[in-house]
C-alpha cells in the first residue's frame, strides 16, 4: 500500500494514455489489490516528475496494524471496495467514448 506524501498521482488503466482519475497529497493507494487479492490492471504515474514522494508499507506492517485495529480494516475495505467500483465505472464510460 503506498501513501503520497507529496504531488498528485494519475491511474491509468493498464497502458491508455488518458487518466481515469487523480489522487493528491494525503491519499493513497493499492489497497484494493492488497485487500481483495486482486491482480492490478491500474498504472499509477505521477503528474508531474519533479516534487512527489510516496512511502509504502510492507505486507507485514500492515497486517499488525489491522490487527491491532480491526475497525480499520473493516473501514479501509468499504472504501476500497467503492473505490473499485467507482474506477471500473469512470474506465467503462472512457471505453464506450472512444
Amino acid at each position: 500500500m503506498y501513501f503520497i506524501l507529496n504531488g498528485t498521482i494519475d491511474i491509468h488503466y493498464k497502458r491508455d494514455p488518458q487518466s481515469l482519475i487523480y489522487l493528491k497529497q494525503g491519499s493513497y493507494f493499492g489497497e484494493v489489490s492488497y485487500l481483495f487479492k486482486l491482480k492490478n490492471k491500474y498504472s499509477y504515474v505521477p503528474r508531474t516528475k519533479q516534487n512527489y514522494s510516496l512511502f509504502s508499507l510492507k505486507n507485514t506492517y500492515l497486517e499488525s496494524i489491522f490487527e491491532l485495529y480491526p475497525n480499520f480494516k473493516s473501514m479501509l475495505k468499504i472504501r476500497a471496495l467503492w473505490r473499485h467500483r467507482y474506477i471500473r465505472r469512470l474506465r467503462k464510460q472512457n471505453e464506450r467514448l472512444k
